[in-house]
């Protein structure tokens, strides 16, 4: 069985001599993305053999075995047929064009009511919109965007193997106005008005949140899901106090989506 293998490049050796060292000793499918700090990078990939644990230019982070992701879609997304994960906007939307989705580590297959109930609220708000999308996991919803017409999406993540899902689905779907990284996209319009996405937990919300003080007054409209509906009280407490109004409000399953206007001045 394979392994996803994890590596942080040392601070005193190049990329370069990272990445070959990585291919010398047998990884596959390799990635390399950037830590938030821009100081340090990730390097990952899988191995079918034992790979060594202390090399000259990286840092062993994690290993961990390899999900066997089509059969994890095929038990649980209403989607998956022939291999893929095919989502008709139209059952979401007035936009006739079909979503693929590779099987992967990134959350977001539709098998979870709070993506449905995001996918929903998008098409509403994010044609001809500069789009952030915080914690796109499979890229799912940054995609979903792109289709229904926004100008740009930045789908941004911390865990680098969903980046690297959201990256293959991006490719699937032939788009060129999607980026995913750790940190928002330089390409966003810094002068205008964007959409905000988060499809999370209320904690990690919370910690999204605060961690993207800078770029609060750029964002005019919140479509957020990943809230129980014991939380709505508490959540709305919270929204209120980071000035934002809420517009729309819908529930499946015990999970809550909202659509909040920001009046954030900065």
């Amino acid at each position: 069985m394979k392994k996803h293998y994890q590596f942080l490049a040392k601070p005193t050796s190049l990329l370069q001599d990272a990445q070959n060292e990585l291919m010398e000793i047998g990884l596959e499918d390799l990635y390399v993305i950037q830590e938030v700090n821009k100081e340090q990078w990730l390097l990952g990939g899988t191995a079918s053999k034992t790979l060594p644990e202390i090399l000259k230019h990286l840092e062993l982070s994690s290993i961990e075995p390899e999900i066997d992701w089509a059969e994890q879609s095929a038990l649980f997304s209403p989607y998956f047929s022939e291999g893929k994960i095919r989502v008709p906007l139209s059952e979401f939307s007035s936009i006739d064009k079909k979503l693929l989705l590779e099987p992967g580590a990134g959350f977001g297959d539709l098998s979870h009511p709070t993506t449905r109930l995001t996918l929903k609220n998008l098409s509403e708000h994010v044609k001809d919109a500069y789009v952030l999308d915080i914690g796109c996991g499979s890229g799912v919803l940054s995609i979903g965007a792109s289709l229904m017409g926004s100008l740009f999406v930045s789908g941004i993540d911390i865990d680098p193997a969903a980046l690297l899902h959201a990256e293959i689905n991006k490719t699937l779907n032939s788009l060129d106005d999607v980026e995913f990284s750790m940190t928002p996209s330089t390409h966003l319009d810094n002068e205008s008005q964007w959409v905000a996405l988060m499809n999370m937990t209320f904690l990690e919300q919370k910690m999204a949140w605060g961690s993207l003080k800078g770029y609060h007054r750029n964002i005019s409209t919140l479509i957020v899901s990943g809230i129980l509906t014991e939380q709505r009280d508490a959540y709305l407490t919270w929204s209120f106090q980071n000035e934002w109004k809420l517009v729309t409000e819908s529930e499946e399953e015990g999970w809550i989506s909202f659509v909040f206007i920001s009046s954030f001045k900065g």
